[in-house]
Formats: structure tokens, sequence, C-alpha cells
């Protein structure tokens, strides 16, 4: 079982155990289970391999460099940064669609090293059966500036890296997948290209809602595992 600690480093036997298909979970009160890649699986082979896991949560072990808003088509000029909670939903009578941003400054990974593996941990408390779609963000923005007006644009959107659908409120954990991580392995070797995610509805007029950074309880707030070696 991996302790929960900002930076772990995983020896080859515990490698050699997920090869094996064992599951690693965290300790902390949300009892959050982490899925782990076939690439992180594969680096179990190498007896010279060392793979160390970093948490990138603000107020866990010092950090505070995520940042995360929502913003709103029929609100143009609102900015909702100070919010403990982020949406992001297809249509909404009052506001139209709502797209939510997200980033994690994860300048601290090595530029030398390799991403292998990566995951995002959210805490849904208001679900949809609606699938939402995980976007590169192409431009600069900040959680006390953003507004529709000011930051959204089709020249906004980057690569749709996943999807996923919220259908349950609690714990949600979206592993990246090749796309994904090759965007992080960017923001590593190059920390200024790292604008943050885009969530945003295929559609669907039934949103969904989760806690963002600035929510009272640390280990309910967005969070970034990332993998490598």
């Amino acid at each position: 079982m991996i302790t929960n600690s900002t930076t772990r480093i995983i020896n080859l036997v515990f490698l050699w155990c997920l090869a094996l298909g064992t599951q690693a979970s965290t300790t902390d009160k949300n009892k959050e289970t982490l899925t782990i890649s076939s690439a992180i699986k594969a680096a179990a082979t190498s007896s010279e391999t060392t793979v160390i896991e970093v948490h990138f949560r603000n107020g866990e072990n010092g950090y505070q460099g995520a940042e995360d808003t929502h913003i709103a088509k029929g609100s143009r000029h609102k900015n909702w940064g100070n919010l403990g909670s982020l949406n992001a939903d297809g249509f909404s009578l009052r506001h139209t669609e709502f797209v939510t941003l997200l980033k994690w400054n994860i300048a601290k990974i090595p530029k030398d090293a390799e991403v292998i593996g990566a995951s995002l941990t959210f805490k849904v408390f208001n679900w949809s059966n609606g699938t939402f779609h995980l976007i590169e963000a192409l431009s600069e923005w900040s959680e006390q500036l953003a507004t529709w007006d000011n930051t959204y644009s089709q020249q906004f959107e980057g690569r749709r890296v996943g999807s996923f659908s919220p259908v349950s409120t609690g714990t949600k954990i979206i592993e990246l997948d090749e796309q994904g991580l090759a965007l992080i392995q960017e923001w590593v070797r190059d920390p200024d290209s790292n604008n943050g995610f885009i969530i945003r509805s295929s559609g669907d007029t039934n949103g969904f809602d989760m806690h963002s950074s600035e929510y009272s309880t640390v280990y309910k707030r967005p969070k970034l595992t990332v993998f490598y070696r």
C-alpha cells in the first residue's frame, strides 16, 4: 500500500507486485484508489528502474501551485475564481454553457524525467450521466481574472486528451491515456507551456459539480498525480 506523502519512491519489489495486478491505495480519509497504468507495470521489468510518484494538490504538504475556476458563456464578464466549487455544463438556463479550467504547476519534476503515468482526482458532489471532454488549454489564464470573454475561443482549445462520465458522487479518478501523458511530458520539458486543462460538456444539459482548490477541506480539492522515472 502506498502511503500518503507528496513524493514517493516505489521500489522494484513493489512494482513487481503491480505487474502481477495488485492495486495501490492511499491511506487518507477519502480512500482514493489509484489505477496503475500498463506503462507503470511495464517499468517493473527493469531492475534499474526507480519510479517516483508525486501529488499536486493545494494545501497538501505545502503545495500551492494549483489554479481552477469555471467560466460561463451566458455571463461573459463574470469571474468565479474564489468559489469552492467547479461546474461543467452543456446548458444552464441562466448562464448557458459552463466550462471548467484547471492547472497545476509541476515544475518540481526534473526536466529530464520520463513521465510514465498520470491521473486526475476530483471530488464530485453533483453527478451527471453526461459525457465530458478533457482538453488541452492553449493560452494563459488566471483563476482570479478568467472570464468567458477574455479567455474562451476556439483557439483556446488544443488536443482532446480524454473523456469521462461522472455518474456518481464521491471520488472520480481519470487516468490519462497516451495523449494525456504526452501533454504532461511536454509540460515537464517546458513548464511555460503548461496552460492546464479544460473540462467541457459534449453538449449534455445535465452538468456536474466538484470541489475546487478553494474548498475548505484539503483532501476534497482537485489533485494531479504523476509517475515518472
